[in-house]
C-alpha cells in the first residue's frame, strides 16, 4: 500500500465536512448532488469508526466507506493511498479524483456542518441543574462569535463511555426534533455538539424555573391573572406543536419552563413524535400522572388530551 506524504497536521474534528457523530438516516437528506461527501463518527460492529459517506453517480442511496488504519504505520485509508491524518486522505482523494473503490466512487464535494452543528470549544459549562437516565443538565454559556458574544444557555449531556449507537440516536431525536420549532412559547434551541464526547444539546436558558416549583411557591403564590396566563401561554405553544404535526407525550407542569419575563415555554422533548396520533402499547415508561384517562385505558396519544391534564 502506498504511503502519502501528508501536507497538514489538521485533526478531522477541525474540517467543515467533519460532522461528528451522525446516523444514515440523517446523512441523506445532506447529500444530493453527485460526489457529495462528508465525514462522520458511527457505530460498526460494536465499534466507532470513521466514515466517508458519499453519494455516488447515477445513485440515489448513499455509500458508506469505512477509514481504516494500517498495523505497522497506523496510516489512514479506505482504498490503495494510506495517510497520516484523515484529512490528508480526504484532501488527496478530492483533489486527484482518485476513487474509494473499485467501483470509480469518488468525492468532489465536502458538505459543511450547519451553524446549529456546534464545536464543544462554543460551550461551557458553570452549574449542575439536575441529572437524569442519559445523561446530565447544567446551566452554562454559548460563544455566538466575536459579534454576538456569550448567551447563557441550558446543556443536556449524554453520558460518556460504554454508551450504544441507539442511545446516542435517541439522545438526539429530541435535537432533530426541536430544530423544526420556533415558538415564542416552545424552548429556543441552539444547536448540537457532536464532534467528540461527550454530545450536548444546547437550548434557551428559563431563568425562572419551572412551573410546577412556582405554583409550590407559598411564599409568593401566582395571582389569578399568572395562572390565566401561563395556560394561556402552555395552550399557544401545544397549538403549535399540532400544526406541526409534533405529539409532546410529556406535557406536564416540571417541563413548563418559565422565562426572565416569566412566559411560559415548553420543554423537553425527549419523548416526543411526529404525527397526528400514537398508539403505546407498553405504559411502563410514561408520565402516569399527567395522562388523560382515555391515554391511561387506551395507549392513544394526540395533543389534545395532553393539553387538557396539565391545565
Amino acid at each position: 500500500m502506498p504511503e502519502e506524504a501528508g501536507g497538514t497536521a489538521w485533526q478531522v474534528e477541525d474540517e467543515p465536512f467533519y460532522h461528528g457523530f451522525m446516523s444514515n438516516n440523517e446523512c441523506k437528506p445532506l447529500l444530493t448532488n453527485p460526489g457529495d461527501f462528508l465525514v462522520r463518527r458511527a457505530e460498526i460492529d460494536g465499534e466507532m469508526q470513521y466514515v466517508i459517506t458519499v453519494l455516488p453517480e447515477n445513485s440515489n442511496e448513499i455509500t458508506n466507506f469505512i477509514i481504516k488504519k494500517t498495523r505497522p504505520k497506523h496510516l489512514y485509508y479506505v482504498y490503495i493511498y494510506a495517510f497520516k491524518t484523515i484529512s490528508d486522505l480526504i484532501a488527496y482523494h478530492s483533489r486527484m479524483k482518485k476513487p474509494l473503490n473499485n467501483e470509480n466512487v469518488c468525492i468532489v464535494k465536502g458538505i459543511a456542518r450547519s451553524d446549529w452543528q456546534l464545536a464543544h470549544e462554543q460551550i461551557e459549562r458553570n452549574k449542575k441543574l439536575g441529572e437524569g437516565a442519559f445523561g446530565e443538565v447544567w446551566e452554562g454559556t454559548l460563544n455566538l462569535g466575536v459579534f454576538r458574544g456569550y448567551i447563557p444557555v441550558a446543556i443536556k449531556t449524554l453520558h460518556s463511555g460504554n454508551i450504544s449507537a441507539d442511545e446516542r440516536i435517541k439522545f438526539l431525536r429530541e435535537a432533530n426534533l426541536m430544530l423544526k420549532l420556533s415558538h415564542p412559547n416552545i424552548i429556543k434551541f441552539y444547536g448540537v455538539a457532536t464532534l467528540k464526547d461527550p454530545i450536548m444539546i444546547v437550548m434557551e436558558f428559563a431563568s425562572g424555573g419551572s412551573l410546577l416549583t412556582r405554583v409550590q411557591n407559598t411564599k409568593r403564590p401566582p395571582t389569578d391573572a399568572d395562572k390565566i396566563r401561563y395556560c394561556a401561554g402552555a395552550a399557544s405553544g401545544l397549538a403549535y406543536l399540532e400544526t406541526m404535526q409534533i405529539i409532546h407525550r410529556d406535557i406536564a407542569a416540571r417541563n413548563c419552563l418559565l422565562s426572565a419575563d416569566d412566559e411560559v415555554k415548553l420543554s423537553d422533548f425527549g419523548l416526543s413524535l411526529l404525527g397526528i396520533k400514537y398508539r403505546e402499547r407498553s405504559m411502563k415508561n410514561v408520565p402516569i400522572r399527567w395522562l388523560s384517562p382515555e391515554t391511561l385505558k387506551h395507549g392513544r396519544f394526540s395533543s389534545k388530551p395532553m393539553s387538557g391534564v396539565s391545565v
